[in-house]
């Protein structure tokens, strides 16, 4: 989508606040009749810029102030790349230009992430133990406990009692990883687990390949390794 924006310069304006629901846009107008104006519009993108925003949310913007010394003719702003409903990397892009027909740009990043809130909720989890070929478990089980960038399985493939965080490795958060860590211990074993997986880029569904230890002081230990499909149930 991209956003016009034209403005009469008829009489002096300034700080003129153009608001729309996507974005607002703060101009500083200064006339200066006879004088030759050879210099693009100043864009000033407030905020952080890369932006990081949470999956499913809609292309806003922060104050963004265009200044020019001839005055503001048209802007206008191209979000065709941005897609909120899918993770990715996007470049929304800013224009001005002025009454003397002096052109600039600017351009803000957009880097839409699943969060652990986004994956907050209720699943059916499809088990393959050992993965692809053995034997298949489904189960329910609820994520709980969402952060930035991690929530909770509290009974990670239907093996273990204690809480298992699930992190968002990469910056859009698709990728999934369990750092290696105990998960419990006895007087004569210690059980290890790690993890890593992928999520759609809709957060659709997710998998997780886990490999869980039983580190035992007397025995051979014992090594476990499968595949978690996790569907949301609605």
């Amino acid at each position: 989508m991209i956003l016009k924006y034209r403005y009469s310069m008829k009489k002096l304006v300034h700080f003129l606040l153009a608001f729309t629901s996507m974005v607002f846009l703060l101009l500083s107008v200064g006339c200066n009749p006879g004088e030759d104006d050879t210099t693009a519009p100043s864009i000033y993108l407030y905020g952080t810029n890369p932006t990081y925003v949470k999956l499913f949310t809609p292309y806003v913007d922060t104050l963004i102030t265009i200044t020019d010394a001839s005055g503001i003719l048209e802007t206008s702003v191209d979000t065709s790349a941005y897609n909120g409903d899918s993770t990715g990397v996007y470049v929304v892009t800013y224009h001005a230009k002025d009454t003397e027909g002096n052109t600039s740009s600017a351009t803000r990043t957009y880097v839409v992430r699943i969060e652990g809130s986004t994956l907050a909720g209720k699943y059916k989890v499809l088990r393959t133990q050992p993965y692809p070929n053995g034997d298949t478990l489904t189960y329910a089980e609820q994520l709980t406990l969402p952060e930035t960038k991690g929530i909770y399985s509290p009974t990670f493939a239907n093996h273990l009692a204690s809480k298992i965080k699930i992190e968002m490795a990469n910056k859009t958060g698709d990728t999934l990883e369990i750092t290696k860590q105990v998960a419990s211990f006895t007087p004569t074993s210690i059980t290890y687990i790690s993890a890593s997986g992928v999520a759609t880029h809709t957060a659709s569904s997710f998998y997780m390949d886990y490999t869980i230890i039983h580190d035992y002081s007397d025995i051979a230990d014992d090594t476990i390794k499968g595949r978690l499909l996790y569907t949301p149930v609605k």
